[in-house]
């Protein structure tokens, strides 16, 4: 992997021919000679790790001096720019995590009038001390994670993603 921009900066940046991600080889960080070769990405703001074997056949080098000067402006930055990418992952995250419990909480709602049962409210789950609960869904029978760390306040159930607690439903088998 010798080439133009290792020789001037130590660094040697190329671009992976199949998902097209910006990629950074620091030798100072990554050994060159080893059988797996670790690449840092910036696209995606982490180590990716290729056998030598993929590296060399995938990994094309940047040749152009502008868009390889630019990378290498990035990886400089690289630190600040994975953590305000993190920071936009949490972000994305918590609102991804707010849409599912709004949309469990409807099914909640339907589900209950569904057996005639009035809506009583939900109670949080997340500072019960209790490790994330675990079981099957009565109603539907898919696995029931905690996920949204709501409760039904009426039978102290974990709320289903199909909106399902444990009011009314079929008593366990012994």
């Amino acid at each position: 992997m010798a080439t133009r921009s290792e020789a001037r900066t130590g660094l040697w940046v190329g671009r992976h021919t199949a998902d097209s991600d910006l990629l950074v080889f620091d030798p100072s960080l990554a050994d060159p000679s080893a059988d797996r070769l670790s690449f840092y990405s910036l696209t995606q703001h982490r180590v990716r790790v290729f056998p030598r074997a993929v590296a060399e056949e995938r990994i094309r080098e940047v040749t152009d001096a502008k868009g390889a000067a630019q990378a290498l402006r990035t990886y400089e930055a690289r630190e600040a720019l994975r953590a305000e990418h993190l920071d936009e992952m949490n972000v994305e995250r918590a609102a991804r995590d707010d849409r599912q419990k709004e949309a469990v909480l409807r099914r909640h709602t339907n589900y209950l009038a569904s057996i005639g049962r009035p809506y009583e409210g939900v109670r949080s789950t997340a500072e019960d001390g209790k490790v994330r609960r675990r079981s099957s869904c009565k109603v539907c029978g898919i696995a029931l994670d905690d996920f949204a760390h709501t409760a039904c306040n009426a039978c102290d159930g974990v709320l289903c993603s199909c909106g399902a607690c444990s009011c009314r439903a079929p008593a366990a088998r012994a």
